[in-house]
């Protein structure tokens, strides 16, 4: 979304993989959301991650990442399965989660990294 003045995404946006090192610099706390479009589990997990994005706004920088189209980061990543969530900071993965985990759990994974 782009405008004028400053607002918050309500979604966590698609991370392209050329992006990835520059986030890593720039964002003191990036949270990861491994995904694709054709896995049924993500699809209902990714809400979690828009609510996570909206709920921790300003304190945590939310991205998703097509596993499918962006080969070269899952490998970077070390991603080795879907839907994963890597808690990254200061260019490093400090903490992740595989498959699907209620809402709570997400909270608990990033609180103790603000």
């Amino acid at each position: 979304m782009t405008s004028s003045t400053s607002t918050i995404s309500t979604t966590a946006p698609y991370l392209d993989e050329n992006d990835l090192d520059r986030l890593f610099a720039s964002a003191p706390l990036l949270v990861v959301y491994c995904t694709a479009h054709w896995c049924g589990p993500c699809l209902t997990f990714e809400p979690y991650l828009d609510r996570l994005a909206r709920e921790y706004a300003g304190r945590i920088r939310v991205v998703k990442l097509d596993t499918d189209l962006n080969p070269t980061a899952v490998t970077q990543l070390a991603i080795r399965s879907i839907p994963s969530v890597l808690v990254v900071r200061e260019g490093k993965t400090v903490e992740s989660i595989v498959g699907l985990v209620p809402y709570r759990r997400l909270c608990d994974l990033v609180n103790p990294f603000l």
